[in-house]
């Protein structure tokens, strides 16, 4: 178990946490989704999640990639060749995943329990972001 890389992963959970909580409420104060099954909430749910993926995920996956590269030492240069290395294929990675993740989670998971349900599929996230990252550690 590599204690350090831990501690990263760790703090940077409880850096974009906050954030990600904020930004669910405002998803659902901006998009309501009624409890009927009806175009207007469908509408509503593809607005969410389309906005939560053209917004959230690219910036919140910057923010991981600069996080994990500054916390382990290296930086503006290195965060720079970092994204140019393993951004975009990670961000294809999230379109593949994420999207399914929060239309369920925007649809059946009440608003108080929609980060700890994003955060757990995030675990597994979190285990393909790790991989990425350290086969990019020499870059």
């Amino acid at each position: 178990l590599d204690w350090n890389r831990l501690i990263r992963f760790m703090s940077w959970g409880c850096i974009v946490a906050p954030f990600q909580f904020k930004w669910f409420q405002f998803l659902s104060r901006r998009y309501p989704i009624s409890g009927k099954r009806g175009g207007g909430a469908m509408g509503a749910l593809v607005k969410r999640v389309g906005l939560d993926q053209a917004v959230f995920a690219p910036v919140g996956l910057a923010g991981f990639f600069g996080w994990m590269t500054v916390s382990e030492g290296g930086g503006w240069r290195d965060v720079r060749r970092k994204l140019e290395e393993v951004y975009f294929g990670a961000l294809r990675s999230n379109y593949i995943l994420w999207p399914a993740v929060q239309m369920i989670n925007f649809r059946l998971i009440p608003l108080r329990f929609q980060l700890p349900f994003a955060s757990g599929w995030g675990i597994l996230w979190g285990a393909y972001l790790s991989l990425t990252n350290s086969a990019a550690a020499g870059v």
